[in-house]
């Protein structure tokens, strides 16, 4: 007993003294957390989860804490959300672009996926002053430090910094940068700046704004001046100038739909480093329409000046060419209707005979009545390859009847002549031994191609490129969809105007440039650059397609020279008299039926006087045999053997087209049986 009465009078005095450090420490405790509470009022801790300041828990306090309280002030009761405090920092430079950095605060009562932050695409110098701009201003650099995605929306550039998938709630501090170059002051007499920091389209109203603005050097202080279109408040901006630095801040909120500005006056040329800058787009659209320009001026010139006409007159026609180089040489080109025009020339040289037989006289020439033998004779020196490659296919397995003669009829010549064409063909395109490689440069029979593949691909890289990007800064892109189909339809109409005459193509030149300028976008103060650089270059292609037409084949030296003595040759033909016929026939009776396979492969109409053809056409050349001349002989019989051979080499039996008997091997052929 006495052991638990000590224990109970240790117990007492111990219990009193840890109840009085408890009351001690309660009592110390009072003042620390007022003073927490008063900590409490700034932005840090709001950031921490405390609600004194928040305008939904306590509006009253809000309101008296940023002066809230007069009649039609904000009420943060309406807003899903407000911008708390925003800090602008801006720097300029010499060359009038402005590096913007912001940092706002905004307070979501809701969760709310993002902000919309929007920026003014025109000059506003030039707007303000009523002065017309070359192009949009150049915004670049645009980052934030959440997800954002720039649009266009008519003259403004909105910039959403969030996303769908994200919702906020609270305050949140959101930080958005961008460069902006202005280029040139567009204002004679004097600079200016004008910073827009808070823009006319502002969707929610602003509690507090601070703002510095660097200069590149040094200004006249009286030059600067801070608005708020908010002019209900007398004084909500003050701002002080520190050497070439410009601070300021407001002291009430600003109101959605209120714009907050900085513009200062400057003397001429303190933008010293601007200059116009052209955006990619624009540069390929002026390089493209530039060089455009140049290769069609170089394809023309040197077109021109390889076709100027000669004077001479020639009743030959030249000897280096047989009458299909002689196409060749004037048209660059060929076909089977031409080729078969060497059986008549090397006949009339004395390669081979040929052969009317009669089937009988019916009284008219046709296949029932008559057909055509060929009989080959000793082959002339110097004979060219395709000249050679013709007869060959004309006696190939060809046996000698009996008296040692190697003979060949029509009938079997068609149907089977048609390889041996092809092969003569192929050997004026691409054989390098050919006479005709000789005659055209490289891309020279195609001259008037090339002008007009030219004029299409740049004139549509010009003029659909600028018009086919969308976006601006970092998020700007070429449409690819746009830009082919704008790029086809370029092309498509200038092929097709490339197929009228002059007339009808300035018609159509007339309106398109109309069109264009009617549908070019053109703003009250701006003009758009990559447009006005299509529209040159559409301007250029429809002059420059004026000349497509007279673009010629472009000829080597020696073809040129080879092709002045065939146009004499062929002025002859077109201006020779009934006079001059009468000479010629005179001299040499072959002469009219030498001539007429040149005639016909230069498409020159012979004259066919009534008194020639009675006199010198009545007999045939000395070249073309007829079993039966009673029927008696004209130029029409002549005719008639120059349509008839040349159906037969160039006829093609029905599903043979695609096949050619050059390409079987030497040992398959060397077993056929032969006729």
């Amino acid at each position: 007993m006495k052991t638990q009465n000590k224990l109970s009078a240790v117990r007492a005095p111990i219990c009193l003294l840890i109840s009085l450090l408890m009351a001690a420490l309660c009592i110390g405790g009072i003042p620390a957390q007022a003073q927490a509470g008063e900590e409490r009022e700034t932005l840090e801790d709001i950031y921490n989860g405390h609600s004194e300041l928040d305008p939904f828990t306590d509006p009253e306090k809000f309101a008296e804490k940023f002066g809230l309280n007069k009649e039609g002030d904000l009420d943060p009761k309406e807003l899903d959300y407000f911008y708390y405090y925003r800090q602008f920092y801006v720097t300029l430079t010499e060359a009038n672009v402005y590096d913007v950095t912001e940092i706002v605060d905004v307070y979501f009562a809701n969760p709310q996926s993002g902000i919309t932050r929007t920026l003014p695409r025109y000059d506003p110098v030039a707007d303000i002053n009523n002065v017309k701009t070359f192009g949009y201003p150049k915004y670049s650099g645009i980052y934030s430090d959440e997800p954002y995605k720039v649009t266009e929306s008519g003259e403004d550039l909105s910039i959403f910094i969030g996303g769908s998938d994200l919702r906020y709630k609270g305050f949140k501090q959101f930080r958005l940068h961008y460069t902006l170059d202005l280029g040139p002051d567009s204002v004679s007499g004097r600079d200016e700046a004008l910073i827009y920091l808070i823009t006319p389209s502002a969707d929610r109203p602003t509690l507090r704004t601070v703002f510095e603005i660097k200069m590149p050097k040094a200004f006249d202080e009286s030059g600067v001046n801070v608005v708020c279109s908010d002019k209900s408040y007398e004084g909500i901006v003050t701002y002080s100038v520190d050497e070439n630095t410009i601070k300021g801040e407001t002291n009430y909120h600003t109101n959605s739909g209120r714009a907050l500005v900085v513009r200062i006056t400057l003397p001429e040329g303190y933008f010293s480093d601007a200059k116009y800058r052209f955006d990619t787009p624009t540069l390929i659209c002026l390089a493209a329409g530039a060089l455009m320009t140049v290769c069609c001026v170089i394809i023309y010139l040197l077109s021109r000046s390889r076709s100027k006409p000669s004077d001479v007159i020639a009743s030959q026609p030249p000897n280096e060419l047989n009458p299909v180089e002689a196409a060749y040489l004037k048209f660059g080109r060929l076909d089977d209707k031409k080729i078969p025009l060497l059986l008549p020339y090397l006949a009339s040289r004395g390669c081979f005979k040929v052969m009317e037989l009669s089937k009988g006289n019916t009284g008219k020439l046709d296949r029932s009545s008559c057909s055509f033998s060929f009989e080959k004779s000793d082959e002339l020196p110097g004979m060219h390859t395709d000249e050679r490659m013709f007869i060959d296919g004309m006696f190939a397995h060809r046996r000698k009847d009996d008296s040692g003669r190697i003979t060949v009829s029509d009938g079997e010549l068609r149907g089977g002549f048609y390889t041996t064409l092809r092969r003569i063909g192929g050997h004026y395109e691409n054989d390098k031994t050919s006479v005709c490689a000789h005659f055209f440069p490289f891309m020279g029979r195609h001259m008037r191609l090339v002008y007009r593949a030219v004029l299409c691909l740049l004139a549509s890289v010009g003029i659909a490129l600028p018009i086919s990007y969308s976006g601006t800064g970092s998020s700007e892109k070429l449409g690819i969809t746009a830009f082919c189909f704008t790029a086809a339809l370029i092309a498509g109409v200038l092929f097709v105007m490339g197929l009228f005459k002059k007339p009808i193509k300035a018609a159509i030149s007339a309106a398109a440039i109309g069109a264009a300028v009617y549908f070019m976008p053109v703003s009250e103060y701006v003009y758009y650059p990559r447009h006005i650089a299509a529209f040159g270059v559409l301007c250029l292609a429809l002059i420059l397609n004026f000349f497509s037409g007279d673009i010629k084949t472009v000829r080597t030296r020696y073809g040129k020279k080879l092709y002045d003595r065939l146009v004499g040759f062929e002025r002859f033909m077109q201006a020779c008299d009934t006079g001059g016929l009468k000479a010629l026939c005179e001299q040499n009776g072959d002469s009219l039926y030498n001539m007429l396979p040149y005639a016909k492969a230069l498409d020159v109409p012979l004259p066919r006087p009534k008194a020639l053809e009675k006199e010198y056409l009545c007999n045939p050349p000395s070249w073309y045999i007829r079993q039966n001349d009673t029927g008696g002989f004209t130029y029409y019989n002549m005719t008639y053997f120059y349509d008839t051979v040349r159906e037969d080499l160039t006829y093609v039996p029905s599903g043979a087209a695609s096949f050619d008997i050059s390409l079987v091997p030497p040992e398959i052929l060397g077993g056929l049986k032969k006729p």
